[in-house]
């Protein structure tokens, strides 16, 4: 009679041949391959990390440099050691890293690491955030220009313009020409001297509301019928406290005026737009709108912001002697 081996549950007479039973064996052999602990280099990267805290000078260097060669896999952990940190030895070297891996020709590593600089910025720790801002804003400046031409071809409009206190920067205008995405926008944040930026029939998301957050030295942000929620907006305002947000829903009206002068005078009015269907002309007066009061130009457009594309209301109109209303349509911002 036949001896049985049994391997794992499986009968195995003993008269099989040597290939038959290796290949009986193969699971067994599998299974004992397996890793049963972390994995080499995650446990390196483990130990490089703890290294950048150590009394050893020359241990911090060491780890320092193998931890810039170990591409994106270091990363995640080091962004976690630098977010749990309370070693600012830790905090500038890690972003040390990251920076090298930034300029680095792994571009896997180079995007993850911005991701990880960006997210730091808005560390609640002051020194880390102001580290991950001054590697970052270093790191814009050489790719300002790339970071211009990908914006172009994206759709995007970029004009020199001077604001009323003097300074001359860039306007950047994205509408309906606009083919990026919200991380796209991270490139505005690369380019030097934006002094204002008009979002016009864009859709913007939480991710669009992280990137525009870094905008800090923005002068007037303008976002016509993006869709985004008010709640949003208040994070956005409260993120940018120097900078002017003219938030509206994208109600137009198609007319120009001086912002604060008394009373409403109409100096501009757009060729086919619902003002000049509605027969405003340059000169007018706008004494009310939709049945509130207005006293200047801002205080119409503050107005029409709060109102959407489509939507019917009633413009009171001086002209000369005469004081008439008009109902109209608005138009939307594209």
């Amino acid at each position: 009679m036949d001896r049985f081996f049994t391997f794992t549950g499986i009968a195995v007479r003993r008269r099989l041949s040597l290939w038959q039973l290796a290949i009986a064996l193969c699971p067994v052999v599998l299974l004992a391959d397996e890793p049963s602990g972390p994995q080499p280099e995650h446990a390196s990267i483990s130990r490089g990390i703890a290294d950048l805290a150590s009394s050893d000078y020359a241990r911090r260097e060491a780890a320092t440099r193998d931890l810039a060669r170990s591409g994106s896999a270091v990363v995640r952990p080091l962004a976690e050691a630098i977010h749990r940190a309370d070693d600012l030895e830790v905090c500038s070297r890690g972003i040390e890293i990251l920076q090298e891996l930034l300029v680095g020709d792994d571009e896997q590593a180079a995007s993850e690491a911005e991701r990880v600089l960006e997210q730091l910025s808005g560390h609640d720790d002051a020194a880390a955030s102001r580290m991950a801002l001054a590697t970052l804003e270093f790191h814009n400046v050489a790719l300002a220009e790339e970071s211009q031409l990908r914006l172009e071809s994206l759709g995007a409009s970029i004009e020199t313009t001077m604001i009323p206190d003097g300074r001359v920067g860039l306007h950047v205008t994205l509408n309906d020409q606009w083919t990026g995405t919200p991380d796209d926008l991270r490139f505005i944040a690369r380019l030097p001297d934006v002094l204002q930026l008009s979002i016009h029939g864009v859709r913007l998301d939480e991710e669009s509301v992280r990137q525009l957050s870094r905008l800090r030295r923005v002068d007037q942000l303008a976002l016509f019928n993006t869709d985004l929620s008010d709640e949003a907006a208040a994070r956005l305002d409260a993120a940018l406290p120097g900078t002017k947000v003219d938030l509206r829903k994208g109600g137009k009206l198609g007319v120009g005026g001086q912002p604060l002068l008394v009373p409403c005078v109409i100096t501009q009015v757009q060729p086919g737009s619902a003002a000049d269907k509605a027969g405003i002309r340059v000169g007018d007066v706008i004494r009310s709108f939709d049945g509130q009061q207005v006293e200047t130009f801002e205080d119409l457009t503050n107005k029409i912001g709060a109102r959407g594309p489509g939507d019917k209301v009633e413009v009171g109109v001086e002209r000369g002697d005469t004081v008439f209303d008009t109902e109209l349509a608005l138009d939307g911002w594209q």
